[in-house]
């Protein structure tokens, strides 16, 4: 009999026992900590207006992302990066949809990372990516491979959550695109499995599913699912929240989901909760109605989204976490400010706009959603006694 070295036996038995990881194993240990310091009377937030040049080739859809020193506007359907300074002066215009070398196949989602210096560009139409240089070079694209090995019957009759072919890329929802470290980007799943997923018989989807895929950007496929839902999905279904707002910060993962207070901080390679912590958002609706079926979810979307609030956006600076929320308020929003976990001010936030990013001492807002001349209007923050 073949003998194995005892440290691949532990390796098989450590991979077996996070296979079968429930959300409720994930999340067992965890309390919430609601501290909060009464600082929202010291902090004041500054705000200047940023309009983007009217006379650029742009379509007005797009998605504004904060490259160190610049900043770039990736259009959705004419495929440019705009890139402009911290004035929002135009600098460049690169790319363009179409299928040449100097050309992007789609710029639906962009994110950015200081550490490569590389913007990572992903078209949902294609499910290509492509990776770009500061100096707006492209030096690779590649479509993302799932990484399937089983036959469409044994995925259809048995999803196994640990596997890639159960799941589909969260697409239509904001900030789903991340760099979670030097080799791989990470990426928001979910699933509409016939026999997984959240709408009806969910029990088993909201107990072992993950949240995160990661893509292996030189080997180009998708290596490693991490991540659970929390229990609040267990208790309540309600699957048109089943989305989540998330940042990476050095070695840990912060996760928000739209309808839960709780902010989550997660060891990004052991992939096990740290801590967490979160107080509710003030004036925020979130009478939430339960859904039992595909139809009736599909049948509460609009009001669900338009009655309701939930959070909207996270952006972390080292020990400073900024959460956004939409009130029950037709004219603010608001924005909660965390320093080392503890709550220090929860101020009123122009409404629809989310922290993208950070140029010297001043931060900086787009709109959540870009699909009209109007929106392409950038907010320089400063905040007071931070």
């Amino acid at each position: 009999m073949k003998k194995f070295p005892l440290y691949i036996v532990m390796v098989m038995l450590f991979s077996c026992e996070k296979e079968k990881i429930t959300s409720k194993v994930y999340y067992d240990t965890i309390e919430n900590s609601n501290r909060k310091v009464n600082l929202a009377d010291k902090i004041r937030v500054t705000i200047d207006t940023l309009a983007a040049p009217t006379d650029i080739e742009t379509s007005f859809n797009g998605n504004f992302t904060v490259c160190n020193k610049t900043i770039v506007f990736a259009d959705v359907f004419f495929g440019y990066l705009f890139e402009f300074d911290k004035k929002l002066k135009l600098q460049s215009k690169n790319f363009g949809i179409g299928n040449h070398p100097h050309e992007l196949k789609g710029a639906d989602y962009i994110t950015y990372s200081n550490k490569t210096k590389r913007l990572y560009v992903l078209s949902s139409k294609t499910g290509i990516l492509a990776v770009i240089d500061s100096k707006f070079h492209k030096e690779k694209e590649f479509k993302i491979n799932f990484n399937i090995k089983r036959t469409k019957e044994e995925v259809i009759y048995k999803p196994l959550p640990y596997l890639m072919d159960s799941y589909e890329l969260d697409y239509g929802y904001d900030g789903i695109l991340k760099v979670f470290d030097e080799y791989h980007l990470a990426i928001a799943i979910t699933s509409s499995h016939p026999k997984f997923n959240g709408y009806f018989n969910s029990k088993f989807y909201y107990e072992n599913s993950r949240i995160i895929a990661l893509i292996n950007i030189e080997k180009e496929y998708i290596d490693r699912l991490i991540g659970r839902r929390p229990l609040l999905f267990l208790k309540n279904q309600l699957p048109n929240y089943d989305h989540f707002n998330y940042e990476i910060n050095n070695n840990t993962i912060y996760l928000n989901f739209y309808p839960e207070s709780t902010i989550y901080k997660i060891d990004k390679e052991k992939d096990v909760v740290q801590s967490a912590f979160g107080i509710q958002g003030s004036e925020m609706k979130t009478n939430y109605t339960r859904t039992y079926s595909y139809e009736e979810a599909y049948k509460r979307e609009f009001e669900d989204y338009n009655n309701y609030n939930f959070y909207n956006s996270l952006y972390v600076d080292d020990n400073l976490i900024f959460r956004g929320y939409s009130k029950n308020n037709t004219k603010k929003d608001g924005l909660q400010i965390y320093k080392n976990n503890v709550l220090i001010a929860d101020l009123n936030f122009p409404k629809g706009y989310k922290i993208i990013g950070k140029i010297d001492n001043a931060y900086y807002a787009s709109k959540n959603v870009i699909k009209r001349r109007e929106d392409m209007v950038l907010l320089k923050l400063k905040f007071s006694e931070l």
